[in-house]
């Protein structure tokens, strides 16, 4: 099955923080402050959990569905259970496959980056309308830069997930060309791993106005 992680699921936490230290779930959050009390959120690849722990770290009565791929990492985010302040159903399901939830506020960490340009296009049409009007996305991924290393970095990257999770893309899609053509506006967004990686949020056009 193409883009399950269920093989690497046990050591890809511990991966990420071996090539990037802190700086993939410190990217996570950097835009949570965006959050609002009865946020209804949609996380679509959301992995192991991790980024669980964090929403239920603003301590705001959150409803969350959290859509992942791979039983494995569905198992794995459920043990981070008993949350306080966050409620969440999970969905093991292709996203692709499913209708999304509709949603005040989309999550999309690193999971953009798996589709080839044909369904990447797709699976954002079919996030955007499930997107409540003005509502907000919150994406954070990996961005080409002028540095030969780190291009080279992301190479290998899909290279190794070609290989152990049956990726389906072949290279880095450029996500801001995308988020363009749906018409969002990008309010807010932070850089780490020297401009490597991106957080943004984005707030979806209101056309109604």
């Amino acid at each position: 099955m193409r883009n399950n992680f269920n093989f690497i699921a046990p050591v890809y936490d511990k991966l990420g923080r071996l090539i990037f230290g802190n700086n993939l779930i410190d990217s996570q959050k950097a835009m949570l402050k965006h959050l609002k009390e009865g946020n209804h959120i949609l996380i679509l690849g959301g992995g192991s959990g991790e980024i669980l722990k964090e929403l239920d770290k603003q301590k705001i009565h959150l409803t969350i569905s959290f859509v992942e791929l791979s039983p494995k990492m569905i198992r794995l985010a459920k043990a981070r259970q008993p949350f306080k302040n966050i409620e969440v159903t999970f969905i093991c399901q292709n996203a692709l496959a499913i209708n999304p939830p509709n949603a005040d506020v989309v999550i999309t960490n690193y999971f953009l980056d798996v589709f080839a340009l044909a369904n990447l296009t797709l699976i954002m049409k079919k996030i955007e309308n499930s997107l409540s009007t003005s509502g907000i996305w919150l994406c954070t991924d990996f961005r080409k830069t002028n540095s030969i290393f780190k291009n080279g970095l992301i190479k290998l990257m899909y290279l190794f997930f070609k290989i152990f999770s049956q990726l389906e893309a072949n290279v880095l899609q450029d996500f801001e060309v995308q988020f363009e053509t749906l018409g969002y506006k990008k309010i807010d967004s932070k850089f780490y791993f020297g401009k490597m990686i991106e957080s943004c949020t984005y707030q979806k056009p209101n056309l109604t106005k």
